[in-house]
């Protein structure tokens, strides 16, 4: 039992796929898997994925691409391994889709090379079955590609747009912060030289006043206070 669900619903899960109605079920759905070309829609049987890509990569002796796992799984092969047909139309169909798109995607074929299918990517790879896709199927892909390119660049327009704004806005604070500083710079500035003038001041006053080069005004006596 997974350890990710109850065991309450795990019994009553098991009942289900053990009872009749869902027999009858499997076989109806499994009546309608083989009614497609040569019987299944893929050649692994109840092996996984991962084991197959496992297997392939074995016996390729370096890491499988993608494409090459699907032509794996889904090709017939004869007994010395050799690929022949598709195993059912719709994984040529499924094939070359996902190509064009990823060719489209990585930017085309250079020097005989696809970005991220590997160095053994070659154009014959696509030959099997109907040989390319049909010319609505490359239509449709090429629209649907030329759709994502457009929302793809107004993406990054809009990203330009408000790069551009928070760079503007950070470029006009720090203008506006030197402004301040230079405001205050030459407020302290000239802070500081009234206050060096009226040192200045006092000090010459204080050193007339003790030569006495500037006498103080006499305050009147009492006897003239009363006379007036």
């Amino acid at each position: 039992m997974p350890g990710w669900i109850s065991e309450d619903i795990w019994t009553k899960l098991t009942e289900y796929w053990t009872s009749v109605e869902f027999k009858k079920k499997s076989e109806l759905a499994k009546a309608a898997r083989l009614s497609d070309k040569d019987g299944s829609l893929h050649t692994g049987g109840s092996i996984s994925m991962g084991a197959h890509r496992r297997r392939l990569e074995k016996s390729l002796k370096r890491p499988a691409t993608q494409d090459e796992v699907f032509e794996y799984t889904h090709m017939k092969k004869l007994k010395n391994g050799t690929k022949t047909t598709w195993i059912e139309p719709r994984a040529d169909t499924t094939y070359e889709n996902f190509m064009d798109l990823w060719i489209k995607a990585a930017g085309g074929v250079h020097k005989g090379r696809v970005y991220g299918l590997g160095s053994e990517f070659s154009s014959s790879r696509r030959s099997f079955g109907s040989g390319g896709s049909s010319s609505s199927r490359s239509s449709i892909n090429q629209d649907e590609f030329e759709l994502l390119n457009r929302r793809i660049a107004e993406i990054i327009e809009l990203y330009a747009q408000e790069r551009t704004v928070r760079e503007e806005e950070a470029k006009r604070r720090e203008e506006e912060d030197r402004r301040r500083e230079e405001e205050m710079r030459q407020n302290d500035a000239a802070f500081a030289r009234v206050t060096g003038d009226v040192e200045s001041l006092k000090t010459q006053l204080n050193s007339l006043l003790a030569s006495g080069a500037f006498p103080l005004p006499r305050s009147p006596s009492r006897s003239n206070k009363t006379k007036e």
